[in-house]
C-alpha cells in the first residue's frame, strides 16, 4: 500500500510534485494518480510512475504517408504553472519523413 497524490492533469502534478523544476526533479519510482483522464467528467483514474533516462519512441512504419499542409499543434507545460502554452501550430512543408 502507498499513498499517492491526485491531480486533474500532468501540468498540476508537476507543479505540485517540482515546482522549481518543471517535472525534471521528481525522482524515479514517484508515483502519482490522475483523474477524468480524458477530461470529459467520467470516472477515470490512471496511476503513473516516475522513470529516469531519456524518452526512445519507434515505430513499425518505415515509410509513413505525409502530406505537404497537414498540421497539428502543440502545447507545453511551464515551470510552477498549472498552465499550458497557447498551442503553436506546425504545418507540415514536405512530404518525406
Amino acid at each position: 500500500e502507498q499513498t499517492t497524490p491526485l491531480y486533474a492533469n500532468d501540468q498540476t502534478a508537476n507543479k505540485n510534485l517540482d515546482p522549481s523544476g518543471g517535472g525534471k526533479l521528481i525522482s524515479s519510482g514517484a508515483l502519482y494518480a490522475q483523474y477524468d483522464i480524458n477530461e470529459n467528467d467520467t470516472g477515470t483514474l490512471s496511476i503513473f510512475e516516475r522513470t529516469a533516462g531519456v524518452t526512445s519512441v519507434t515505430g513499425a512504419t518505415l515509410t509513413p504517408t505525409l502530406v505537404a499542409g497537414d498540421e497539428f499543434s502543440i502545447s507545453v507545460s511551464q515551470v510552477n504553472s498549472t498552465a499550458l502554452t497557447t498551442p503553436v501550430t506546425i504545418t507540415l512543408s514536405g512530404t518525406t519523413a
